[in-house]
């Protein structure tokens, strides 16, 4: 991974990856697949896995662009959270733990837009589509966690751990917010733009807000403890510090 600047001379910071860093083993990319454990895959999905893997991993453009801000947080009926010369987030339950952070950063990573294309480029063969759109958001994810890791790492010195990542149309955050969120960025830095609709272009990218505090801060609370959907397949634990 290479950082093209000082983090103590500018909020921005970008960031390239190197895909022998982000490839996962077989058994994460059969279970993103939708084969747990490796369970009921075929031969041929095995195939059709490994060579998605290959053909992303050889396709793929990584970057990052991260920025520090200062946060403000509201409660009551309007609670969320926002910059200080704004825009605001409407959010209560991932404004709740955010707001138990001491740092917070805005972050957008992309694979580029040719390993986002692998899926509809090979629309003739629907196995291996399938796996090549689960293996590059893999890749998008895993990426995302390498970020993550990488500003924890650099922010070690101080005793902080980093919570969820957490992107606008998770929890109660409305997705329309990430207009606002990749401007904040300025996610155009590492090619990232918007529909009108609001898609992501490449579509193979990721954003959203990490918040930096102490352990006993309560930063690594999942807000799925306060949601009443105890049926969400997307529920998560308490959050274990990622590496450094």
């Amino acid at each position: 991974m290479d950082m093209d600047k000082d983090p103590r001379e500018d909020p921005f910071l970008l960031y390239r990856f190197h895909a022998a860093d982000l490839r996962p083993d077989l058994s994460l990319a059969l279970k993103a697949a939708g084969y747990p454990e490796g369970q009921g895959a075929s031969p041929q999905v095995v195939a059709q896995v490994e060579k998605a893997l290959a053909l992303v991993e050889d396709a793929v453009d990584l970057q990052a662009v991260i920025r520090f801000v200062d946060l403000e947080f509201s409660q009551g009926k309007r609670a969320g959270f926002a910059l200080p010369e704004g825009p605001g987030f409407s959010t209560h339950l991932v404004s709740r733990v955010l707001s138990r952070a001491n740092q917070w950063a805005g972050f957008a990573v992309t694979l580029g837009e040719k390993a986002s294309a692998l899926a509809r480029e090979n629309r003739e063969s629907l196995l291996l589509s399938y796996c090549l759109d689960a293996m590059a958001s893999l890749f998008a994810e895993t990426l995302a966690d390498r970020l993550q890791e990488r500003v924890v790492a650099d922010l070690a010195e101080s005793g902080l751990v980093s919570g969820y990542r957490y992107s606008p149309g998770y929890c109660d955050w409305p997705h329309a917010d990430n207009r606002a969120l990749i401007g904040i960025v300025e996610a155009h830095r590492i090619g990232i733009r918007l529909t009108s609709g609001g898609m992501m272009i490449p579509e193979k990218s990721v954003s959203g807000v990490m918040g930096f505090g102490l352990p006993e801060s309560g930063v690594l609370e999942s807000p799925c403890r306060r949601c009443g959907n105890t049926t969400c397949t997307h529920r998560r634990e308490a959050r274990i510090p990622p590496r450094a």
